[in-house]
């Protein structure tokens, strides 16, 4: 398993050479980055939490409006 970034590779052959030389022999050297970071869940246009969050905005909205036009 090859590294996926220069920082992995620091990392295990600090904590585990005999891995980490197993591993670099699968690595391309020159397109190793110094950092990888972790990439973003794109979140759902309509997920369940956006609906609820409108649909409780408005039943308040509404509730709000029914009391003021109690007397």
């Amino acid at each position: 398993m090859p590294f996926r970034s220069k920082r992995q590779q620091r990392f295990m052959f600090a904590t585990m050479p005999e891995t980490a030389k197993e591993w670099a022999e699968g690595t391309d050297w020159a397109k190793l980055p110094e950092k990888v970071r972790k990439k973003k869940k794109k979140k759902d246009k309509n997920s369940t939490d956006d609906i609820t969050k409108k649909v409780d905005t408005v039943l308040a909205l509404a509730s709000a409006y029914a009391a003021s036009l109690k007397p």
